[in-house]
């Protein structure tokens, strides 16, 4: 939907989420107040994330299942949604591929396999008309048996392409998972960060976007590039805490 391409450049990337969590990194401090991306983790995550395209060449954009199934891009990180994509689209290399968690990163003797979750959510607006009946509407929607019933009758329709990715961990052990993946997601899972929502933090994904830029496409200094863009993280952050008439120290 518009909405959803409109998100998606409010979101902070995956890739440097991951990486940035998997270093014992954070996105915010002082309490939401300022941007932590002005830690040398964050450097070193950021420098990464962009050498993989500077210095390693990844393409920018790339048709990954159709990749995948001719063999060009044997392996990749995306998001578990894909397993139900390449079981329509692939069915050639059925029973030849699997998926399993995130590669890590080793620290003080423990991998960490840390990634930041993203996902949709359901609210009620100060002026519902019908706040008691939008309430117990909420309850029902993401009880745990009709996320079951909801996720079956999609798949039982349309097949497993359509999968349904509850966010709801038991709803999710019900559905028709084969045992082996079930337990792959189920050991992810343990590993998914929240990414922290704080006034004027749609400025943090956008703005991380504009530094990934500056650097693949104009070859300027990781460092340098993110922390000119950190100027205006922080800004957005402190004009909407005054707005909200929160504390700015």
């Amino acid at each position: 939907s518009s909405i959803e391409a409109a998100n998606a450049s409010l979101v902070p990337n995956p890739t440097f989420s991951m990486l940035l969590y998997q270093d014992g990194g954070e996105f915010y401090q002082d309490g939401g107040r300022k941007s932590a991306l002005d830690s040398e983790i964050s450097m070193d995550a950021f420098k990464k994330w962009t050498q993989f395209y500077t210095s390693y060449k990844f393409p920018l954009l790339a048709d990954f299942p159709n990749r995948f199934r001719t063999g060009e891009m044997p392996i990749g990180i995306a998001d578990y949604t894909t397993y139900n994509m390449l079981t329509v689209l692939a069915p050639e290399i059925k029973g030849l591929w699997e998926f399993t968690m995130v590669p890590g990163t080793e620290k003080d003797g423990t991998i960490h396999h840390e990634v930041a979750s993203h996902t949709t959510g359901v609210m009620m607006l100060e002026g519902a008309r019908d706040q008691e009946a939008a309430w117990e509407f909420m309850k029902w929607w993401t009880d745990k048996d009709t996320q079951i019933a909801y996720g079956r009758e999609m798949e039982g329709l349309m097949g497993e392409a359509a999968r349904y990715p509850t966010a709801n961990v038991e709803a999710l052990e019900e559905l028709p998972w084969p045992v082996k993946d079930y337990r792959n997601l189920e050991n992810q899972w343990k590993w998914v960060r929240g990414i922290p929502q704080v006034p004027g933090g749609y400025f943090t994904g956008r703005h991380l976007d504009n530094a990934f830029r500056k650097v693949v496409n104009a070859s300027e200094n990781p460092r340098e590039a993110l922390s000119d863009y950190l100027l205006y993280i922080n800004d957005e952050i402190a004009v909407k805490r005054k707005e909200f008439n929160l504390p700015e120290q």
